[in-house]
């Protein structure tokens, strides 16, 4: 049942009254938390549920290391966090991946390259991995 925060009668075609706000999940972090303590508790939860999809991930397929793209990947707590949970080697590589990914695409559209393994091959000549974390 929705409880309501106003005792306005003006009701929506599916009867809730159209003060209502909808019902929020618990939450472990008070509404009035620092926010530090908000992005850490967003950090680890990113965290944990990542390790969790690359656990169930280890049961099925075979790997070495875990390689962290896109902006997350500046994010030192996060790449911490997941090289301690996962027990696995965390490389760091671009966190402008999507934008090279368009650059590869747009220079196979004008010629620059013949292939995406090309394309990929001569970017990755020019972009370092980061050796990152380890557990």
């Amino acid at each position: 049942m929705q409880t309501c925060r106003s005792s306005t009668s003006t009701t929506t075609t599916c009867g809730h009254p159209t003060t209502c706000s909808p019902p929020t999940p618990s939450s472990p972090v008070a509404r009035d938390a620092e926010p530090g303590l908000v992005t850490r508790s967003i950090i680890e939860s990113i965290a944990t549920r990542n390790a969790e999809v690359i656990t169930e991930l280890a049961e099925v397929s075979s790997f070495d290391d875990i390689v962290l793209f896109g902006g997350a990947a500046r994010m030192q707590l996060l790449v911490r966090r997941l090289a301690g949970l996962t027990g696995q080697a965390v490389r760091i590589g671009s966190a402008e991946a999507a934008a090279l990914g368009n650059a590869i695409v747009q220079g196979i559209a004008i010629g620059s390259f013949a292939s995406h393994a090309e394309g990929r091959a001569k970017i990755a000549h020019d972009i370092a991995v980061d050796e990152g974390s380890t557990p």
